[in-house]
């Protein structure tokens, strides 16, 4: 099985649903020719993970969350970690640089190497963990 992170920005809304749907139906079966693919999101009420949840349901596509045990970066962090370490890739849908006032440049990706023109989120610290993940900018 193929376990095919999709995480990012908590500031997404549901303008974003179209986009990330489409990207979870064209490619839940592209890793592995079939569709044993399951589809793992950091199980966040709004943003991201709330999309990609939805999507997953419509879509009738394996999905499992990773939930943090309370409120605070300890814990989203350790979140993040499992989610690194269980999954074979990462997708981070982040918004682009400048769409939400005072949020810096992705500084994850600039140290990984990466094109960094998008809003630092922690879909991307999740991604370089897991050292296999790429960027979509949310459009």
């Amino acid at each position: 099985m193929f376990k095919l992170g999709i995480v990012g920005s908590s500031k997404a809304d549901k303008s974003a649903y179209e986009q990330i749907k489409l990207y979870i139906d064209m490619n839940t079966s592209i890793y592995t020719g079939t569709s044993d693919t399951v589809v793992v999101s950091g199980g966040e009420p709004n943003g991201v993970d709330s999309i990609v949840r939805d999507a997953c349901k419509h879509l009738g596509v394996g999905f499992k969350e990773f939930k943090p045990e309370k409120i605070g970066w300890e814990y989203f962090k350790k979140r993040n970690l499992q989610i690194a370490e269980y999954c074979d890739k990462i997708i981070s849908f982040a918004l682009p640089y400048g769409t939400t006032a005072g949020v810096p440049k992705c500084y994850h990706c600039t140290n990984a190497g990466k094109d960094d023109n998008h809003e630092k989120t922690a879909g991307c610290y999740t991604g370089k963990a897991c050292g296999e993940y790429e960027v979509i900018i949310i459009k």
